[in-house]
């Protein structure tokens, strides 16, 4: 069978559990325990994410609760070529202004993104994040598990291996494991510099075509 959600994994898991059903009927956790290897041993370049944002003219607020993440990276305004980083500042000491304008500084409130005052249009954003590689029920799939389900597959089977007391298997579960994240590391990271190259070559070819007179 495909496997390209957390259903899809539940379902196959057990086929390779020699029948043992008390561990089949603990699955969740240990797909959850999986998930903690995941994040730990993904490389950060290929964990970072980058997600559009939009602004809500006459607030202060973003909301990013539904978005899955270890860590924010940056914040950058797109509305002008090249985008404007917004600057990060600890919420204890970041002053709020009334006045609508663009945003100057930003923090993280709860499950949102906070500006320093309101937005005083609808400004589009671009978040980048070290993503958290869930997967539930409310969350069913994602990049990596559409992409590489090896690493989630071969993830639970190691967090489940010591219970079944079969070294050679565990040994072998480990290794597989290894192989899948390594190879998704270099891949998703080699998207990301490809990705990276691309942008800062567009960039790079805007300023030489610039001409004082024409702008």
């Amino acid at each position: 069978m495909a496997l390209a959600s957390y259903p899809d994994l539940l379902a196959f898991v057990p086929k390779l559990l020699f029948n043992r059903r008390d561990l089949a009927d603990q699955l969740p956790d240990f797909v959850r325990l999986g998930q903690v290897r995941i994040n730990v041993d993904l490389s950060v370049s290929a964990s970072e994410q980058e997600i559009p944002l939009a602004g809500v003219a006459g607030s202060r607020f973003v909301d990013i609760s539904a978005i899955q993440m270890n860590e924010p990276r940056g914040l950058w305004l797109t509305a002008y070529s090249p985008r404007q980083p917004i600057d990060f500042i600890l919420p204890e000491i970041m002053g709020v202004v009334t006045t609508p304008g663009r945003p100057l500084y930003w923090t993280i409130d709860g499950g949102a993104i906070a500006f320093d005052r309101p937005c005083d249009a609808a400004y589009p954003f671009a978040f980048r994040i070290i993503a958290n590689w869930q997967l539930s029920d409310v969350s069913p799939t994602n990049f990596l598990m559409a992409n590489y389900p090896n690493v989630y597959l071969y993830a639970t089977l190691c967090e489940i291996a010591p219970y079944l007391g079969n070294d050679a298997l565990t040994a072998k579960w480990e290794a597989k494991y290894k192989q899948a994240v390594d190879g998704a590391s270099r891949n998703m990271g080699r998207i990301r510099a490809l990705s990276t190259a691309r942008v800062d070559g567009a960039l790079q070819q805007r300023r030489r075509s610039f001409n004082i007179y024409r702008g």
